[in-house]
């Protein structure tokens, strides 16, 4: 909540006090005391109460009330002869008698931003927004992807029949026959060959043999 009094705004939210604008530094039980007195500003809040609302549960003097009264009124710029924010009640206490105004530290809600639509009707010497159309997307007739249909199918069915045709092509891994020449035995051998007699001389004899 931010409260307005005099030249000063005091926000119990954020903990800060201003004056004239300006942030003032100020004691944290110095703070703490106008706050308190802020919210209890209808009636007169005893020395008692404020000490156990400062100091809870510790033992202190009325002398460190009052340097903390003195600081407050210090930071506000008030004094303690006109007392015109924080008044001194003799035998009673203290009371906040400036005149206070509340405001929520709400934030604002930012300011929609509206396109401005152009007039169907523009006035006499202004110039007229023209809509230009968008391009449209190319589209193929529904003729020519068939025809490019059948085409394409037409190349892979003779790309196919071309390759089942084509006579398969010698493999490498089958060697050519090559003709190889008759070895000769390194051994002597035999040759029989028939005998014929042309002299008529020992008919009935068999072949000879030669031994070569």
């Amino acid at each position: 909540m931010l409260y307005r009094f005099e030249d000063c705004e005091l926000d119990d939210r954020l903990y800060q006090l201003r004056r004239q604008g300006e942030r003032v530094e100020i004691e944290p039980k110095a703070f703490d005391l106008l706050v308190y007195l802020l919210h209890q500003r209808e009636r007169i809040v005893a020395k008692d109460e404020l000490l156990d609302k400062l100091w809870p549960g510790t033992v202190v003097s009325e002398a460190a009330l009052t340097r903390c009264i003195a600081r407050a009124r210090e930071a506000i710029g008030d004094d303690g002869e006109q007392q015109r924010i924080v008044k001194t009640q003799h035998g009673r206490g203290y009371r906040f008698v400036a005149a206070v105004r509340e405001q929520t530290l709400e934030p604002e809600a930012a300011p929609v931003a509206t396109e401005a639509v152009p007039s169907p009707h523009p006035a006499a010497g202004q110039p007229q927004e023209v809509a230009l159309p968008l391009p449209q997307p190319r589209v193929w007739p529904r003729r020519a992807l068939i025809l490019s249909g059948l085409l394409l199918l037409v190349g892979i069915i003779g790309t196919v029949q071309y390759l089942s045709l084509r006579p398969p092509a010698p493999s490498a891994n089958i060697p050519a026959e090559e003709s190889q020449p008759l070895l000769l035995p390194d051994k002597p051998s035999i040759v029989v060959l028939p005998f014929v007699n042309m002299s008529g001389a020992g008919a009935g004899r068999g072949p000879r043999s030669y031994r070569g």
